[in-house]
């Protein structure tokens, strides 16, 4: 029975966001209503570094700026997709993502959370 190689590598992931508090603040002074309020910047980060011996040090990842917008029961977010490096690609992607809060639609989860 052949075992598929291992690699050995090393994953690193980050997010920034703005706080909610400063960005409702810069907000209030520039005067953006509903649907921009509900948005929240964001940029996230995934990146990997190959540390076997034939091919140690090199990292593929991306950069991915986007937004989120948040709502009672549900999120909607659009991120591009940029990549860090020619190995990691030349094409810029795009992520949508829906998420919906099943505690608020459903809201006997939620009593049956509270009460563990």
């Amino acid at each position: 029975m052949k075992t598929a190689p291992r690699f050995a590598g090393l994953n690193s992931a980050g997010t920034a966001t703005l706080l909610a508090t400063f960005r409702r603040r810069a907000l209030k002074y520039t005067g953006l209503k509903t649907p921009f309020k509900n948005m929240v910047p964001i940029v996230e980060f995934s990146n990997e570094t190959c540390l076997d011996r034939g091919c140690g040090g090199q990292t593929t990842g991306t950069i991915n700026p986007g937004v989120i917008w948040v709502g009672k029961s549900t999120q909607v977010a659009f991120e591009l997709s940029v990549p860090v490096n020619q190995r990691s690609g030349s094409d810029v992607g795009f992520m949508l993502q829906y998420h919906v809060c099943l505690d608020d639609i459903f809201p006997s989860l939620k009593r049956q959370r509270e009460s563990l």
